[in-house]
């Protein structure tokens, strides 16, 4: 895939977080902030975009920035960060990696079926999101062996800022009656990012996330959005996960962050 694609949906998935994990973001010499008012985390408060003629005085205005809003610094790298060498700068000033990101797009088959006793719901209420959160919270609550371990409750309540916009769409799986799956599509011009797939802890193993996955792609191929993509952890089992279902991985996100 082209790098001006992949540069594409890359500045989407930044677009589609502001306002909701992202409380804004500030456009500085060399780079762009982004930052969240409630996640402390440096998976919603780094520097991207990051194309530094002057990396020095780059990585010092960072440093003020992020603790004066009391956030780890952190820089969020991609192929083509400039300079090449920017993140061996940044282990000269003690960057320390953080996570790796492996940036998927969808080049899966564009007929997908659906298993026809599931229950797949679009958040319009209050309520319903109360459901989302919940759900969402549980399936991220640090079942051994998933790769984000226990998320932040604020990372659920995050949803709630999506509510009633009408490029963010919220699901719930049902089975049974019983919610047992979230999964979100944000839709920023031509690219569709996939976001929040989860499963309660108590239905997994049962296909219920697959089954979102799926949902939220066929919804996107239905939209026509000409790209699909999503992010997850560099070489977990859900990397693999993605991959049965039609997603390839198109180039790695590194995070460094200052401790």
């Amino acid at each position: 895939m082209e790098v001006k694609v992949l540069k594409k949906i890359e500045k989407a998935h930044l677009k589609l977080q502001i306002k909701s994990f992202f409380a804004d973001s500030k456009k500085i010499s060399g780079a762009t902030l982004f930052w969240s008012d409630t996640i402390k985390d440096s998976y919603e408060n780094y520097a991207s975009l990051i194309n530094a003629k002057q990396p020095e005085e780059l990585i010092k205005e960072v440093v003020e920035f992020y603790k004066s809003k009391n956030r780890k610094p952190a820089f969020y790298l991609t192929p083509w960060t400039k300079p090449k060498n920017f993140e061996t700068i940044l282990q000269s000033h003690g960057f320390k990696l953080a996570y790796k990101d492996a940036w998927q797009v969808y080049t899966g088959k564009r007929d997908i079926s659906l298993p026809a006793d599931l229950d797949f719901k679009e958040v319009k209420t209050r309520k319903d999101m109360d459901i989302f959160v919940e759900t969402f919270n549980k399936a991220y609550s640090g079942v051994p062996g998933d790769p984000y371990g226990a998320l932040p409750k604020e990372y659920g309540e995050a949803f709630y800022l999506t509510l009633g916009k009408k490029l963010r769409r919220n699901y719930i799986l049902y089975s049974n009656g019983m919610p047992v799956a979230t999964g979100s599509l944000m839709i920023f011009k031509d690219c569709a990012g996939i976001y929040g797939i989860g499963t309660d802890p108590n239905f997994r193993k049962k296909g219920f996330g697959a089954a979102m996955v799926n949902f939220c792609v066929k919804k996107a191929l239905e939209d026509k959005y000409k790209y699909i993509f999503l992010q997850t952890e560099k070489g977990s089992t859900v990397e693999k996960f993605y991959n049965k279902l039609g997603f390839e991985t198109a180039f790695t996100g590194i995070c460094w962050a200052l401790e």
